[in-house]
């Protein structure tokens, strides 16, 4: 099968199950449901279209099609991450209120446990990560 019209009818699949989540069921009140389910929507579509472009980088530094943050568990290292923070700085208002501070306490966190996972994995000989196993 041609890949454009796979691509087509994958869309139109898509549009018409997008069609019938914003309309089976709407209720009288229509003016108020409606604009929640559409920013629903729109919400879904931003976070795929996130996922997938931030996979597609991933693969292309790491240079391999296979491997995803997700395989290599990023993202438990991030849930990790942000319920250590709470854990511990729970009480303190400005680290768990302020998004830029939790941002940077965020990503300083990630980069240097990645780096850290990474040295401890990919170690010069040794056995890899073999030797955790």
């Amino acid at each position: 099968m041609n890949p454009k019209l796979k691509i087509g009818v994958l869309a139109a699949a898509a549009l018409v199950l997008i069609a019938a989540f914003v309309f089976i069921d709407l209720p009288h009140t229509w003016h108020y449901a409606l604009p929640r389910r559409l920013k629903k929507i729109a919400a879904f579509i931003l976070t795929g279209g996130s996922i997938a472009f931030a996979t597609v980088i991933f693969q292309t530094v790491t240079n391999n099609k296979i491997l995803t943050p997700g395989i290599i568990g990023l993202d438990s290292l991030y849930i990790l991450i942000q319920t250590t923070i709470i854990f511990a700085f729970g009480s303190v208002p400005f680290i768990s209120t302020s998004k830029e501070l939790n941002f940077l306490l965020s990503v300083g966190l990630m980069v240097l446990f990645a780096g850290l996972l990474y040295k401890l994995i990919f170690r010069k000989g040794d056995a890899g990560f073999m030797y955790f196993c």
